[in-house]
């Protein structure tokens, strides 16, 4: 039996979906969007080896409040994830990418 909660979230993730997609307004249509748009797959690869890295620093040491820490986890782990991942694709891959795909004549 699907409980109510469950059943509400699918309708509104649905209902959220079909705005994402269906619409030019500027909720999700402007840079900042496009930009980690560009970047989406980067993050992902990489927010675990953020997190671990974040994790070595051993916040639960100096904030003993748990939501608290849970918060500025997930923001340290988003923000090391995306410089990182804007690094990696802006900075070193064209350094990279000739010797990747080389051209053959």
């Amino acid at each position: 039996m699907v409980s109510w909660f469950v059943l509400a979230m699918c309708i509104l993730c649905a209902i959220w979906l079909m705005y994402a997609i269906g619409t030019e307004g500027k909720v999700l249509n402007n840079g900042f969007t496009k930009y980690l748009s560009g970047i989406s797959m980067e993050i992902y690869l990489c927010h675990m080896m953020a997190f671990r890295g974040v994790e070595m620093l051993h916040l639960s040491k100096y904030i003993q409040q748990p939501d608290i820490l849970y918060w500025i986890t997930c923001i340290l782990t988003l923000a090391v994830a995306i410089v990182f991942s804007h690094i990696a694709k802006y900075k070193v891959l064209p350094l990279v990418e000739p010797y990747l795909f080389k051209k053959t004549k």
